[in-house]
């Protein structure tokens, strides 16, 4: 539990930062480029985002398991990550140009198939950056992991700056996405070479045979992940054009930047839960994150909703007004989110992607049924009434099965503990009053 929190609290202030890079390179793109041109901006990267996912067949996860239980020696798992990354990259491309070929006209109105066809050449380099970063955390390399998203986050914003200052255009600011994919996954190809003492990029049957029906189970759970959480702008797009996408693109990503808190405790969770053989620890430190997730993320987001319009109106300017409402809206969606995130990272470090699976679906339903409702009644405020309605039903969801799993009372689940205490005590001590805590590991 000690590791545990001194690597969340490396990487909540890493994130911290490159959350403040994202938002600074955010504002730039959206007041470059103003309401209409961010849209087409953010369908394009979304679109090559979902391309990935699909593409990826849910690698991630057992890259990071296997990796974290020392199955397979460190140049065979690196080298068929890599194989699998660029294999799976070239078949995107593929997938992606016949996909625009044949239905870019129908799926997304007002948008040049010319900017599609462009993000497609980040497709190995973000499929790169995932896998490689899963081996780090399956060997609980906090730093270097926090050194590589650093890096990516710097690189996003210098390149997309120098590129729009050079020239205003939605080419400029995908262009310099791809330049900073292109560098981070170099970087991090040339950090795991040197860590993993070389590479074995020949194929491995057994790696493929066990990686390969893992993320096959988790793959859908993510393409429905994604589903839920990108296709509201789709949808947006769709129905109401590129401007209300870029109105609304800005909600979403201001929305979605307030889950900082909750995803960087999973991605800490997930090799700590699958790595663990103890099920009482299991069952201590899963309900301690979702306490301290459910705790600090409410204060956040009252503060937030007190302060969105003066927010809003600085970094992106009066034309983005329009922004302030739906993003209170999708507000409470996100707590909703961070319980999800919390308890189906469980489930995955468990293996037992199937609970995440049943989840995921049934909140994919609900986001393609309500948005499909209430968009073309309420516009965007519509587009965020169904993402925080389809969030609290998954929410509420996640929570009760893994009770049921675990087997504890809603006392354990939300009240706090020993734990609790000597987590807080051990923060007081080792960071206020500057001495060592008597508090060891769990």
């Amino acid at each position: 539990m000690d590791a545990f929190i001194k690597n969340f609290i490396k990487s909540f202030l890493n994130k911290f930062f490159i959350l403040f890079l994202s938002l600074i390179a955010s504002v730039i793109v959206a007041r470059a480029l103003g309401p209409e041109g961010k849209g087409v901006f953010t369908i394009a990267i979304s679109f090559s985002a979902f391309i990935i996912v699909l593409a990826n067949l849910g690698m991630t996860d057992p890259i990071c398991y296997y990796t974290s239980r020392d199955e397979f020696p460190k140049k065979i798992m690196f080298g068929n990550s890599v194989l699998f990354s660029l294999i799976a990259g070239f078949v995107s491309v593929v997938l992606g140009l016949v996909f625009i070929l044949l239905f870019s006209g129908a799926f997304f109105p007002g948008i040049e198939s010319e900017y599609l066809v462009f993000s497609l050449c980040f497709m190995p380099f973000l499929l790169l950056i995932p896998n490689l970063n899963s081996i780090l955390l399956g060997k609980k390399d906090i730093s270097t992991y926090n050194l590589s998203l650093l890096l990516q986050g710097i690189l996003y914003l210098s390149f997309i700056s120098f590129l729009l200052l050079y020239k205003i255009s939605v080419f400029s600011a995908l262009a310099g996405s791809a330049i900073s994919f292109f560098v981070t996954s170099s970087a991090l190809f040339m950090i795991l070479l040197k860590g993993s003492g070389g590479i074995d990029i020949k194929p491995d049957i057994n790696y493929f045979r066990k990686c390969l029906p893992f993320g096959i189970k988790s793959h859908i759970s993510s393409i429905l992940a994604f589903f839920v959480l990108r296709f509201p702008m789709f949808m947006v797009n769709y129905y109401l054009g590129t401007l209300s996408t870029g109105i609304f693109s800005v909600s979403l990503v201001l929305a979605q930047q307030v889950e900082l808190l909750p995803y960087t405790m999973s991605l800490m969770l997930f090799p700590s839960i699958s790595g663990e053989k103890d099920e009482e620890r299991r069952r201590e430190l899963t309900p301690f994150v979702f306490r301290t997730v459910l705790f600090l993320l409410s204060i956040c987001i009252i503060f937030l909703m007190v302060v969105s319009k003066p927010l809003i109106s600085l970094l992106y300017s009066d034309r983005f007004l329009d922004s302030i409402f739906p993003f209170q809206i999708l507000l409470p969606g996100i707590l909703f989110v961070s319980i999800w995130r919390v308890f189906t990272t469980d489930f995955s470090a468990r293996g037992k992607p199937e609970y995440t699976l049943f989840i995921n679906i049934v909140m994919a339903f609900l986001c393609l049924l309500l948005n499909s409702i209430l968009i073309p009644w309420l516009g965007i405020i519509g587009a965020s009434l169904a993402f925080s309605t389809s969030f609290c039903i998954s929410g509420v969801l996640s929570l009760v099965l893994y009770k049921k799993i675990t087997k504890l009372t809603f006392r354990e689940l939300f009240f706090p503990n020993r734990l609790d205490r000597s987590v807080c005590e051990d923060l007081v001590n080792r960071y206020v009053l500057r001495k060592k805590s008597p508090y060891n590991s769990i």
